[in-house]
């Protein structure tokens, strides 16, 4: 069963950005019914079925025209979603979520090329200083393409606009991991899983702190929960694989470096090595999503 079938509390997603009534198109509604239940398919056409319907009456409807580009998106046409975005910020050059959008669908269709939705994910947080699903996404970007130290500041300044989000707790943590600072990540995981109980890589990175802190034993709980629930993560085998396997995850820092060798010093009890040992036969496949593979394999 999924994680959050098991608890008794589960994180609430983002509400909609916008919501503009359309009072003379039941299309718009049954779309964004669509939209909410993530049928992307059937809310595009709706979308699509009601920017006819209201064409006369507000040919220029923004959040319309918006929501068939997120639609689009969705579903992976990412061309039309690129094209569409654009065509909401020349109709309403203020309108943020349509630069989060097409900085989501550039780095979707082309990851290599960050230049374009840095660009975009900084017009939206201008345009909207409360935006945090923008401040979010470009704290992700900032990580992925190694600019950690970019990250981390920008987190801290927006610290008080995003200390009720579980992904920008997670992003501090994966950030200061890469840092090694191992027991501020571990305080910024425990609070990303405080925030939202579901969100599994705040378990593996709590694992690999306690690990760099060189508590095992502590490690195997939030690496257990880990592994029964995301069995695709080859970082996560290779953390509760035997003794012998030391992780050197890529870095370009010295004290890194010297922090994970420090690892093949660790010993194990065989109580402990029993235990990753059945974590380990659990896990298999690759260490990214779709997206990073598209990095690691380019």
């Amino acid at each position: 069963a999924p994680l959050w079938m098991l608890l008794e509390s589960t994180y609430t997603p983002t509400p909609l950005y916008v919501n503009t009534p359309h009072p003379a198109s039941e299309a718009y509604r049954i779309g964004l019914r669509a939209y909410g239940k993530e049928d992307w398919k059937n809310a595009s056409n709706y979308f699509r079925q009601a920017a006819t319907d209201v064409a006369r009456s507000d040919p220029e409807a923004a959040d319309l025209l918006y929501y068939i580009a997120e639609s689009d998106r969705m579903e992976g046409d990412l061309g039309d979603a690129v094209n569409g975005y654009s065509s909401v910020i020349r109709l309403s050059p203020d309108f943020a979520p349509a630069y989060l959008g097409r900085a989501r669908a550039l780095l979707a269709s082309n990851p290599e090329d960050t230049s374009g939705p840095v660009d975009d994910l900084g017009m939206a947080v201008r345009i909207d200083p409360f935006y945090v699903e923008a401040y979010l996404e470009l704290a992700a970007l900032q990580i992925e393409t190694g600019d950690v130290e970019s990250a981390l500041s920008m987190l801290d300044v927006h610290e008080e606009i995003l200390s009720a989000a579980p992904q920008a707790a997670l992003y501090r943590a994966q950030a200061l991991m890469a840092e090694g600072e191992y027991e501020l990540a571990l305080e910024s995981a425990r609070k990303a899983k405080q925030l939202d109980m579901t969100l599994l890589p705040a378990y593996r990175i709590e694992g690999e702190a306690l690990q760099k802190l060189g508590n095992v034993k502590g490690s195997l709980k939030p690496l257990e929960t880990f592994l029964n629930y995301e069995k695709e993560d080859a970082l996560a085998w290779a953390l509760a694989s035997n003794p012998n396997v030391v992780t050197i995850p890529g870095t370009t820092r010295l004290a890194n470096l010297t922090s994970n060798l420090a690892a093949a010093d660790i010993a194990l009890t065989a109580e402990e090595t029993a235990s990753l040992n059945a974590l380990a036969a659990k896990v298999a496949g690759d260490r990214y999503d779709e997206r990073g593979m598209t990095l690691v394999n380019a």
